[in-house]
């Protein structure tokens, strides 16, 4: 399939899908933390006027939740005050809590340590008090090695599209490639990545030399907190298919690397993109006729476009979780410019 046969084949979510290339989840702060929903209800606790704990996540004696993430527990009824006391063998652990009716957060201050037993004590309104434990996992100790090298597969088909609802699918039957992912660079607490896109009539893991690569937010380092990346940056630039710019005003992605370098793991990928940078693409634009862009999404996917940066409501904003990429053994990425692409027979004809 040619260039421009791929391109009249997406649709607009499928131009969001492929910012994978150029990036590098939420950040600005360490924590990717807390996407799990509460749930066990093993706990040890003593009822306050009816008040009781129900669930927790992690459940109690729980063994391999993930390290980075928020502690939850689920109340009979609406609380007031919540203080949790969550210690390991280090002593205690500090964060912050937070409380929605029924339900409250904890989110620590720092990642917990891997394979490691914690205790949580938790107390609310009028002296009630409960408590659980519970093991981390493997996910989150230092990786063995240097993953510098190590080439890492998307299948954007196959992750947890959050927002919009309903795009999974979509993007399910358009989408025939994967992200590519090349760690180049780590060191003194921050990492470099390469991005390209998998080569579809080779039908594997084969780079597409007819695609410009991408670095992770156009050249900036992320965060390297061995195994944790973290990738944020905001106004950026990205070629689609080496032809037409596509306006992001923010972009975020972490995971965390396995020990053994075999995949990464609790993948998160956020983006705010302006739909009208997507819109002046002749391809895509075929496919709106007469209709404004964001009437389009509204009225064919039920997605709302929401405010850019200028205040215009010519914006969606995308998130994908749970995201899981195995390592591809022998890959190395050929870092390729749209000028090289150009400049090279071979892809002529695309």
């Amino acid at each position: 399939m040619g260039m421009n046969g791929r391109i009249a084949a997406l649709s607009v979510w499928m131009v969001i899908a492929l910012l994978w290339l150029g990036c590098p989840p939420s950040s600005g702060d360490d924590d990717d933390l807390g996407d799990d929903d509460a749930s066990g209800d093993d706990d040890d606790d003593d009822d306050d006027g009816g008040i009781s704990i129900v669930a927790t996540y992690p459940e109690d004696g729980a063994s391999g939740p993930y390290y980075r993430d928020c502690l939850e527990v689920t109340f009979s009824e609406a609380v007031e005050a919540v203080t949790f006391a969550l210690s390991g063998p280090g002593g205690a652990v500090d964060g912050d809590t937070g409380i929605d009716g029924a339900e409250a957060h904890f989110c620590p201050g720092e990642a917990l340590a891997c394979e490691t037993a914690y205790t949580v004590d938790v107390t609310w309104d009028g002296g009630g008090a409960g408590g659980f434990g519970f093991s981390t996992d493997g996910l989150g100790c230092p990786v063995d090695g240097s993953p510098v090298g190590t080439t890492f597969a998307v299948d954007l088909t196959a992750v947890d599209i959050v927002e919009p609802d309903g795009v999974g699918p979509l993007i399910a039957t358009f989408l025939d490639t994967l992200v590519l992912l090349q760690v180049d660079e780590v060191g003194g607490g921050e990492i470099q990545m390469l991005g390209a896109i998998s080569d579809a009539e080779a039908a594997g893991t084969e780079q597409d030399l007819c695609l410009p690569t991408f670095s992770p937010t156009q050249g900036a380092p992320g965060l390297w907190d061995d195994p944790y990346f973290e990738f944020e940056a905001d106004d950026l630039l990205f070629s689609f298919m080496g032809e037409h710019d596509i306006s992001v005003e923010r972009l975020v992605m972490s995971g965390s690397l396995t020990p053994d370098l075999s995949s990464f793991e609790r993948g998160r990928f956020e983006a705010v993109l302006d739909v009208r940078s997507v819109a002046t693409i002749p391809e895509v634009e075929d496919l709106f006729g007469d209709m404004a862009i964001c009437d389009f999404l509204s009225e064919t996917l039920a997605v709302d476009c929401v405010p850019c940066g200028d205040g215009e409501p010519q914006c969606v904003y995308f998130l994908a979780e749970e995201i899981a990429a195995p390592a591809v053994p022998g890959l190395t990425l050929v870092d390729r410019t749209a000028a090289d692409v150009a400049g090279d027979p071979a892809c002529a004809a695309d």
